[in-house]
């Protein structure tokens, strides 16, 4: 049994880095897509009202400008504030503290990343709703960024940045060819 993160990080830092990639894709596209929809069931109207700031942001911009923007700006500019500044900032508070345990920071600068995702929402119920779909991915983005921080070699940055532009490339096609 798992106790600890120090135990998940070594297990799996013994999965290959494109394996892993695979994996955290597929955990956070298959968590959007499950609770997008279960959101959509129970209050189709909120979720449609909820996303109306990003959906207008996106549509203010061609393919080319939302994929420089969602694609590539956002993502590198995020990783280097949550998943880079945050997550060690944290970490050196704890050891300040006498812990070594990554635990605070996956948590605090995940939960910090995905409010901000749902800052300027009109409501709190709203913030809620366009939070709770990309929950998952930034426990991803942040756990991704701890492996690399923990391999010998390791790119957090480089890693972190390439999983998300790619979540974001896969919803940004998704808005402008199949919505």
């Amino acid at each position: 049994m798992i106790t600890n993160m120090s135990e998940i990080i070594s297990i799996l830092n013994k999965i290959s880095r494109i394996n892993i990639l695979l994996i955290f894709f597929g955990i956070i596209w298959i968590s959007t897509v499950s609770i997008s929809v279960f959101i959509h069931i129970i209050d189709p109207e909120g979720i449609v009202e909820a996303t109306t700031n990003t959906t207008d942001l996106i549509d203010s911009y061609s393919f080319l400008g939302a994929v420089l923007l969602v694609v590539i700006f956002a993502p590198f500019l995020e990783t280097i504030i949550f998943q880079i500044f945050l997550l060690k900032s944290i970490k050196n508070i704890t050891i300040k503290l006498g812990s070594n345990s990554w635990t605070p920071s996956f948590v605090l600068s995940s939960l910090v990343f995905s409010a901000y995702h749902g800052l300027g929402s009109e409501s709190i119920y709203h913030g809620f709703l366009i939070i709770l779909p990309i929950l998952p991915g930034t426990f991803v983005f942040s756990l991704l960024a701890i492996l690399e921080y923990e391999r010998k070699n390791g790119s957090p940055i480089t890693y972190v940045f390439f999983l998300h532009a790619f979540h974001n490339l896969v919803e940004i096609t998704r808005f402008f060819f199949f919505d």
